[in-house]
């Protein structure tokens, strides 16, 4: 849409995209099938581009979402981006950064402040912040942990709930999983894996 209301500065493109755009939603642009589905009100500045993505988004600012189904579930969290199919799924929270298949996809929580880059990584996050992960898999399983650093695949995998670890290497910190490892430093190859 254009002009000089308050629904100026949208681009809609694709079958039931942006369908309901009520007073207040500018400068968003929505591409594929099904995208921004859900009745906008004051939405702004918003970018999805992917069957589905940002399906449920209502009234959500600054967030970008690149891939089939990503940011789904967000509908009120504001600054995300999410780039991969189903990358940041069920996210809810604010201020993340999914990039991956299924990066962030997560189940019901309000996580904010993370990073996960990698396939699979931070699949199972709930209400964890403040994690940066990377690698694939790596951090897979974390729930509500947070203040890690992660870094290799599948480093961190079988963590659920313990909080600010530092393990970088492939399969580094494998091995933790309960609440006392909180603080664990685990370097090199397999390492507390």
């Amino acid at each position: 849409t254009s002009g000089s209301n308050s629904t100026s500065g949208n681009t809609v493109l694709g079958y039931l995209s942006g369908q309901s755009i009520e007073a207040g939603c500018v400068d968003n642009t929505f591409i594929g099938h099904g995208v921004a589905a859900s009745t906008l009100n004051d939405a702004t500045n918003n970018v999805a581009m992917g069957g589905a993505s940002m399906y449920t988004m209502t009234t959500a600012d600054y967030n970008t979402a690149v891939g089939t189904s990503s940011l789904y579930t967000n509908s009120t969290a504001n600054n995300n981006t999410a780039i991969g199919n189903r990358a940041g799924f069920y996210t809810t929270g604010a201020d993340n950064t999914y990039v991956g298949y299924f990066a962030g996809k997560g189940a019901s929580g309000a996580e904010a402040s993370n990073v996960g880059v990698g396939s699979n990584a931070l699949l199972d996050v709930t209400t964890g912040s403040y994690n940066t992960i990377l690698g694939e898999r790596a951090g897979a399983n974390i729930t509500d942990g947070s203040y890690h650093t992660i870094v290799g695949r599948n480093a961190g995998t079988t963590m659920t709930s313990s909080s600010q670890t530092t393990l970088i290497g492939y399969a580094a910190g494998d091995a933790i999983n309960h609440g006392d490892a909180d603080g664990t430093v685990a370097v090199g190859d397999n390492a507390l894996g």
